[in-house]
């Protein structure tokens, strides 16, 4: 043994419960102490003190005070960086003086744990807070959140954030990987001539009866009411069933003219015969397509994750016209499948003869709501 600290003051700082502090109590696999060259930092969960202690004798160097129940201390360019300032916020602090050198007024949230790259410190705030070491400036991402055990993993060149270990719908979040843009001009301004796409003979369109008693969208209707005036006998036999040589995952179905509509996350949109349950036709999008067609003006209407939306003949799935909600084409990978990172994920809504969608990853890049015109004419964008 080379040193051991019984001093009743020393251990009385270490073990005084915390009082007033905010924030949640935080996970008892939080670092206790953080050694340095010179100091060990004692930072007890929901104790009321910070304490550096010599390396050397095991003597008490310095205490101050906690505001928040976990502050967690890390040793950065051989000074302690921790959340005890005003608030909460973080100080760059000498492991062997106590001495406050910086602070950084940034702060974090719940019981994430800080982390630091080269050049940031990585952080929950409201989402992920990322505090540019250089320019001091904080950046929050309120798309992901850090979980509070894992926290964010800088390495590789990337971020990795992984699920929460709690049970709140935030671990539907999944594992999220996040690089550097490089040279990517977030402030492209894409012009809608280039983003609209129109087949041969688009307005030639083979005419397709929709009544007012089809289920010709998602829903029912525009109002997405989910209800219908159509008096529905009880099912007493099966009529067919539809077995796809791949499996995947189906969207809810449309269903107008006697023809059956269905998306899936393989990209596919289907049609089938209603009454005998054969294929009619299949139209390949490259991105998962989350809602059924919408049925308008002799037309199936859908939007897909590869960041289109598609304009099709009802009838026969030709494709008549497409237009790209995303300003460029730019994809990554999502649960497996290749996604623009502005998916149109809504389905498109038709009211009124105008198509109406939106696309985006929650605040990823921003977010466009697009209206279109018969025949592709976007009328506006956002």
């Amino acid at each position: 043994m080379r040193w051991t600290n019984s001093d009743d003051e020393t251990l009385g700082l270490i073990e005084e419960p915390g009082k007033g502090l905010t924030s949640t109590p935080g996970w008892r696999t939080q670092t206790l102490v953080v050694a340095t060259p010179e100091a060990l930092v004692i930072q007890g969960q929901t104790r009321m003190n910070v304490l550096g202690l010599s390396t050397e004798d095991g003597s008490l160097l310095w205490h101050r005070p906690k505001v928040t129940n976990n502050p967690n201390a890390i040793f950065v360019n051989d000074k302690v960086v921790i959340g005890v300032g005003e608030r909460g916020s973080h100080l760059v602090i000498d492991p062997q003086t106590g001495e406050v050198e910086d602070s950084l007024k940034f702060f974090k949230r719940a019981c994430t744990r800080l982390t630091a790259s080269a050049d940031s410190f990585f952080v929950r705030g409201e989402g992920m807070t990322r505090f540019d070491r250089a320019s001091k400036t904080v950046q929050i991402d309120g798309a992901v959140r850090p979980a509070c055990n894992d926290r964010v993993i800088p390495a590789n060149g990337v971020i990795y954030l992984g699920p929460w270990a709690c049970d709140c719908n935030l671990s539907l979040i999944g594992n999220v990987a996040r690089c550097s843009a490089g040279d990517f001009r977030f402030d492209y301004k894409a012009m809608n001539e280039e983003r609209l796409e129109v087949a041969d003979s688009p307005t030639a369109v083979t005419a397709f009866e929709v009544k007012d008693s089809d289920w010709a969208t998602y829903r029912g209707n525009p109002g997405r009411s989910g209800g219908t005036n159509v008096t529905i006998e009880a099912a007493k036999n099966l009529r067919w069933h539809y077995t796809p040589s791949q499996a995947y995952v189906s969207s809810d179905l449309s269903a107008a003219g006697g023809l059956v509509f269905q998306g899936g996350e393989d990209g596919n949109v289907r049609a089938f015969d209603g009454e005998t349950g054969e294929a009619c036709w299949s139209f390949q999008t490259a991105g998962p397509v989350k809602y059924p067609p919408t049925i308008a003006q002799d037309r199936a209407y859908v939007g897909s994750a590869d960041g289109y939306a598609y304009c099709l003949e009802a009838a026969t799935g030709r494709m008549l016209w497409r237009f790209r909600a995303a300003p460029v084409e730019r994809r990554l990978m999502i649960y497996g499948s290749l996604s623009s990172t502005w998916p149109v994920n809504t389905g498109v809504l038709v009211n009124d003869g105008i198509a109406y969608f939106g696309a985006g990853i929650v605040d990823h890049d921003g977010k466009l709501m697009v209206a279109m015109l018969d025949g592709g004419v976007a009328c506006f964008g956002k």
